[in-house]
């Protein structure tokens, strides 16, 4: 007999507050670095806005984090001025250099404890 064990990571074995306020500051200077002006043309809360635009036109995709990311970079991307496919591929590249930045956890002192025993 097999015995599975599942945990939903965030919150439970780190906090995931930190982690993303993290990528979310990495990701300002990414886009800051390749499009200058941008960080300060689409701040987060106007990342927000948009996000919530996405989200009342595509309600299926509301729960789909990685996916909505996707389309506010798109989205953001456009509207500074990108073609369609650059804005497109660029996206691409920083939801990757997100994904980086949302692994780069620190875990609970107690699992830490439990892990190296």
């Amino acid at each position: 007999m097999s015995v599975l064990i599942t945990f939903d990571l965030d919150n439970t074995l780190w906090d995931v507050a930190p982690v993303i306020t993290r990528a979310e500051y990495a990701m300002e200077s990414w886009f800051e670095e390749r499009f200058p002006g941008y960080s300060q043309q689409f701040s987060f809360s106007v990342q927000e806005s948009i996000k919530q635009r996405i989200i009342d036109e595509n309600p299926e995709i509301a729960f789909n984090l990685t996916e909505l990311r996707l389309r506010v970079y798109k989205t953001s991307l456009r509207k500074f001025g990108l073609p369609t496919e650059e804005a497109d591929l660029m996206a691409k590249a920083a939801l990757a250099h997100f994904c980086e930045w949302r692994q780069r956890v620190t875990f609970f002192l107690m699992f830490w404890m439990f892990w190296k025993s």
